[in-house]
């Protein structure tokens, strides 16, 4: 197989209250204006596989906790990874060349339920303003309207079909 530089995990988090006449939503939460890759991007809640994480799942419980706030009661499946490279410039001593570098990346992507809370059992948001700026419960028909990376919307697209 291939070997990757970084490991980061994807969750698609299906709206709980899905009912038989609306259409399946997903959660995407949008990065920070201050990011420096993909500001104001929308993406599935994730992130980096720590040394931390005893597993890839509890990397993906974790981050879904830090981003939104919510608590993953259930990783229900797993659906088609994203494989992408990102270069960064190295930065150089003055008057050299600077160098560039490819680092490869794996998303591998689940399907969470997440707990209800509080006396209305609503599912209340809380972002980490560091990482994102807002957040939408986004179906199939809606996908057009967010900004997002093209490997990101399939992605969605993908976890909108398994969910």
């Amino acid at each position: 197989g291939t070997a990757f530089d970084k490991v980061v995990v994807g969750v698609a988090i299906p709206h709980p209250l899905i009912s038989a006449t609306k259409p399946i939503q997903i959660l995407l939460v949008q990065r920070a204006a201050h990011e420096k890759v993909y500001p104001g991007c929308y993406e599935l809640p994730g992130g980096s596989v720590l040394d931390s994480d005893k597993t890839i799942l509890d990397a993906a419980v974790r981050e879904v906790t830090e981003e939104t706030g919510l608590i993953v009661s259930n990783i229900v499946g797993e659906f088609p990874p994203l494989e992408y490279s990102v270069e960064k410039i190295l930065a150089a001593e003055e008057g050299a060349i600077p160098t560039a570098i490819v680092r490869s990346t794996i998303q591998l992507n689940f399907v969470a339920q997440v707990v209800p809370f509080g006396s209305t059992n609503a599912f209340e948001v809380k972002l980490n303003p560091e990482e994102h700026q807002n957040y939408a419960w986004v179906s199939k028909e809606d996908l057009g309207r967010y900004n997002m990376t093209e490997g990101m919307n399939g992605v969605v697209r993908d976890a909108l079909a398994w969910a």
